[in-house]
């Protein structure tokens, strides 16, 4: 019997090594038919034919030169990687420097770059982990980033060193109702969704036309759960029509929607109201927004396209249902709240000009920003949006950068 048994947990081993998880490796001018992907001399040209050929466990590496234009669909059991910014030979990686670009399809100009989920009407229940790290994703019509959760859909995506621009509404006929035309992430009845923001960039997205809402779109619809925490990175220069310039909140019926944001700068987008972060819920809906350490100042509430103004340019939140604010050490100016939303000071917080650099699109701190050490150090990263250490003095500032001294 300890033979037999012996003899069993040896043949479990062996078939647990072989299905360790492998690289798989793309390049343009990769080729990718009948190629698993799985040698770095050979690899395969397109990030959409290595995810297939991807088992659960794997990596897929992409090296960054040139544009890659996809409509890459996650819509199965699995956990993945994909990793860009590798050198062309993949002995080196830059994800922030070099980092991977991917463009929509001129086949599917509507699809978007990345879905992950399930496609309605089809039925749920999958368990998705995914990991995107070193990419931008660009020119992207309507939506370049899209997570679906249908019902039993357990979702969980996080995205690191990822830029998201230059996503903009179709001319005429596809219509962006839904907005997120950076980023829309729903959860349908009996779905929870999760999404990750570390060091990530959600630049210059706008809207060209009417009815559409949140440059990032999180919302959560009857019996879904979805919820968002985004550190150390930057929402700005984007435009919506109605509500959520750089972010939009909501909960539908008897659903809850969360963020945490920690560390983060939302300045310079514009919409109708809630220009920075907008928050909504119906009736039997809670949602909850909690900042720390974060720029929310010089966002705009401008009406476009006949919008009608709301005002609140860096904070709304109202409607019905339930909402609830946290403020920790917050930089906020023109907020607007409805009579029924709870907002708690936890103390810190600040209405300063924050004194960006002149200029500075990536909206950098001078030495002489009145942010600069007066931040919170409980629950702050250990590093900011370029990778630079946290607190460089005698606090942590406030914002994704932290200022060497």
């Amino acid at each position: 019997m300890r033979i037999g048994t012996l003899a069993i947990l040896v043949i479990l081993v062996l078939a647990a090594c072989d299905a360790r998880a492998n690289d798989r490796y793309v390049r343009l001018g990769g080729s990718d038919a009948g190629n698993d992907c799985t040698t770095s001399g050979t690899p395969c040209g397109s990030i959409t034919w290595a995810v297939g050929q991807a088992a659960s466990g794997d990596v897929v590496k992409v090296a960054s030169a040139g544009y890659y234009f996809e409509a890459i669909e996650i819509a199965t059991y699995t956990s993945l990687t994909l990793s860009g910014g590798w050198s062309m030979d993949f002995a080196t990686r830059d994800p922030v420097g070099a980092p991977s670009v991917v463009r929509p399809r001129s086949d599917l100009p509507t699809a978007p770059q990345l879905f992950v989920g399930t496609p309605l009407p089809a039925a749920g229940g999958f368990a998705i982990d995914l990991v995107v790290d070193g990419f931008v994703f660009q020119r992207g019509r309507p939506y370049q980033l899209w997570v679906q959760g249908a019902a039993g859909d357990q979702i969980s995506v996080r995205l690191v060193d990822t830029t998201i621009t230059k996503g903009k509404k179709v001319k005429g006929g596809f219509t962006t109702a839904f907005g997120g035309y950076a980023l829309l992430a729903s959860a349908q009845a009996g779905a929870a969704v999760q999404v990750e923001m570390e060091r990530c960039r959600i630049v210059k997205n706008k809207l060209v036309g009417p009815s559409s809402d949140g440059t990032m779109n999180f919302v959560a619809y009857t019996g879904g759960t979805i919820s968002l925490a985004m550190t150390n990175s930057l929402v700005a220069r984007n435009k919506a029509t109605n509500l959520g310039g750089g972010l939009l909140l909501s909960a539908v019926g008897a659903s809850t929607a969360t963020a945490d944001i920690v560390n983060s700068t939302i300045t310079a987008n514009r919409s109708s109201g809630g220009a920075g972060i907008a928050v909504t819920t119906n009736p039997g809906a809670s949602a909850a927004l909690s900042l720390k350490n974060t720029i929310l100042w010089g966002n705009s509430a401008v009406a476009r396209h006949g919008s009608i103004p709301i005002g609140g340019a860096d904070l709304y939140a109202g409607i019905s249902g339930t909402v609830t604010i946290d403020l920790d050490h917050v930089d906020r100016h023109d907020v607007r709240v409805e009579p029924a939303v709870t907002v708690n000071d936890l103390g810190g917080n600040l209405d300063v000009a924050p004194g960006f650099a002149p200029g500075d699109r990536a909206y950098h701190l001078t030495s002489a920003s009145p942010l600069v050490d007066v931040g919170t150090d409980v629950g702050a990263p250990p590093d900011d949006i370029d990778g630079d250490s946290r607190p460089l003095g005698d606090a942590t500032d406030i914002g994704a950068d932290e200022v060497i001294p």
